[in-house]
């Protein structure tokens, strides 16, 4: 893809008004028309990002808002980041406003970013050589980044490429809110290649975690890759609540308090986030992040390339030109930028994870930093952060605490199913949701409708979560079940159930059902134990038959027949009744009774012809 010039349109935009945020994320919302990208642009017309101070109520953020013409558009709801919309051409002022309001934590206008991609030229490195720079080699012989998930937050990837096929998990697109991860800029795919494209293969290429895997969070749909910050905090989050260890984002995001505020969210769950330093060649004046990994790019004779960015913000430097990757469609191709010194980190600390799971995101970064080789002026510094990062040394830092090369504690835990029903009891067309969470990533879910004499399967996706309409006017009124089995991407297996009626005629109905007593006569003497059989029957559906002796519940069953056993050995001589109660779906009800003796009388042996026994009466 060529988006030289646009790469230059935003980087002089941001150079003018010494913007930090040079990434492109697009991870849009459609409760209003989304903004579109215009050349120049540096965020997105008519809408600011904030995050309301602790305690603040609703009603006081709403008043607020409302004293600036501006109203609450979405939110982000795991980092509580308020997106806003505010009137076009107000945007940096009512944000500076809200800043220094005490009722507010910070307010942001929602920046454009810019893939921080060098597109190549005809100078192509050696396939190799950042591998063997970075000790990867060695590395490997210890650890190879085994069960590790790693979420490229990028233009998608494609899952197709022989190079990637099984590798690549089920993601998400945060644009338009579907499971649709295809590349649209090709750019994600490179990203995701570096990473952990198959290796050891006899072809293609060699990534640096090759037992990875790759989770694809599209946040752009845009043929250049451009992407919003709030779509890129919202993919930030999604990664985290879907299993990712280590999450890339190829864009320059340090400055961004949204974002900083996602990465925060994941270091919480145990997760660690990559970024880039930047490609325009200048010095930048924000400071690090805690919880974001910025990396600056080096050459293959260890100098920092011309374009890379630089300051304090940056943690590492790392390998990133003339990158051979792969390529979307198929293919392979030689890159370069700050876009791949980060993954090339990413894939690192994948393999640092993988040789100790029991690190923490503090002690993995620590342990990237404290193992990296020093270059330029000893000690921190603003061109190579702590250094060049270095996988052999990394590794064998991770492996001096408990834990094992390449030998997690296998994935045990099974998805975790919801339903979402406002109702159980259900007529015409019947909206039907399901969602299924994981500690790593849901690989399918199944929902089947089961009745009393079939299972019907209603749908299946390769995702987390099913919405369907159920026409429940082609189904006969009564019980069912909804039955939804999720499965992960290690194979774990769960399914949840929930019962429900199919309500259409009940609540019309008011005919109650009919109830009998079949084997069974009224007066008569038994002298031994028997079986009495009680029929039920109902124009719309039966809910339950009971079956009481002298008033005590003996049976009770939601079909019919039912067998009601006479135990006449616990039965004093003398009268006792029998009698069977029968409810429909609407909740009417029938009562039939019939009166016995227990005694040595010879008028009567218990044993009675088949005989109808009194109608339920209303």
């Amino acid at each position: 893809m060529n988006c030289k010039s646009d790469l230059q349109t935003f980087r002089s935009a941001f150079k003018k008004s010494k913007l930090s945020l040079l990434l492109l994320t697009t991870l849009g919302y459609s409760l209003a028309a989304t903004p579109v990208f215009s050349a120049g642009a540096e965020f997105a017309p008519g809408r600011i990002l904030i995050k309301p101070a602790q305690g603040v109520s609703e009603t006081t953020l709403s008043r607020l808002l409302r004293s600036h013409n501006a109203n609450q558009r979405a939110i982000i709801n795991a980092i509580n980041v308020r997106i806003i919309n505010v009137p076009v051409g107000a945007e940096e002022a009512l944000a500076r406003a809200l800043s220094h309001n005490p009722n507010i934590k910070f307010a942001e206008t929602d920046q454009v970013h810019s893939l921080e991609e060098t597109y190549p030229n005809d100078t192509y490195f050696n396939a190799s050589w950042h591998l063997p720079k970075v000790n990867a080699p060695i590395a490997w012989d210890l650890s190879s980044g085994k069960s590790v998930v790693v979420a490229v937050l990028d233009t998608g990837v494609d899952s197709n490429h022989p190079d990637l096929q099984g590798k690549v998990l089920q993601g998400i697109n945060t644009v338009d809110n579907t499971n649709n991860t295809s590349d649209v800029a090709g750019h994600g795919t490179k990203v995701a290649g570096v990473i952990g494209a198959i290796s050891n293969n006899a072809q293609g290429v060699t990534s640096i975690a090759w037992d990875s895997h790759i989770l694809p969070i599209r946040v752009s749909n845009q043929s250049g890759g451009s992407a919003y910050t709030s779509d890129l905090a919202e993919g930030v989050t999604w990664a985290a609540n879907n299993g990712a260890h280590i999450v890339n984002a190829s864009y320059a995001l340090t400055s961004s308090s949204s974002v900083n505020s996602a990465a925060a969210y994941l270091k919480e769950k145990g997760g660690i986030m990559v970024v880039s330093a930047g490609n325009d060649g200048s010095q930048w004046s924000f400071g690090d992040s805690i919880n974001l990994i910025s990396v600056s790019a080096t050459s293959s004779s260890d100098q920092k390339t011309s374009w890379s960015s630089y300051g304090s913000f940056v943690d590492v430097a790392a390998p990133g030109a003339g990158i051979y990757t792969t390529s979307n469609g198929g293919g392979y191709a030689a890159v370069s930028g700050t876009s791949f010194s980060a993954p090339l980190t990413a894939g690192i600390l994948a393999l640092i994870k993988s040789a100790n799971w029991n690190l923490t995101p503090d002690q993995m970064e620590n342990i990237l930093e404290q193992s990296a080789l020093d270059l330029g002026n000893g000690g921190f510094d603003v061109y190579y952060g702590h250094g060049r990062v270095d996988a052999r040394a990394a590794v064998l830092l991770a492996q001096q605490t408990t834990g094992g090369a390449d030998n997690p504690t296998p994935d045990a835990t099974p998805p975790s199913i919801n339903f979402d029903l406002t109702n159980t009891q259900l007529s015409g067309i019947a909206s039907v949701s399901v969602f299924a969470t994981d500690n790593t990533s849901v690989n399918t879910l199944v929902l089947n409708l089961v009745s009393a004499i079939d299972e019907q399967l209603l749908s299946s996706v390769n995702g987390d979560q099913i919405s369907i309409s159920l026409d429940t006017t082609q189904l006969a009124d009564g019980p069912y079940t909804l039955s939804a089995t999720a499965t992960d991407s290690y194979g774990n297996t769960n399914t949840s159930v929930i019962e429900i009626t199919i309500a259409n005629n009940i609540a019309m109905d008011s005919t109650p059902p009919s109830v009998y007593i079949r084997n069974l006569i009224n007066d008569a003497i038994l002298l031994s134990n028997m079986k009495v059989t009680i029929e039920a029957s109902d124009d719309v559906g039966l809910s339950m038959i009971y079956c009481y002796i002298n008033g005590a519940l003996v049976a009770s069953s939601n079909i019919s027949p039912l067998s009601c056993p006479i135990n006449t050995k616990k039965l004093k001589e003398g009268s006792h009744s029998i009698s069977a109660e029968a409810f429909d779906l609407a909740g009417n009800t029938s009562l039939s009774a019939i009166n016995f003796t227990i005694g040595s009388s010879s008028s009567g042996n218990g044993k009675t012809k088949p005989r109808g026994g009194g109608k339920g009466r209303k």
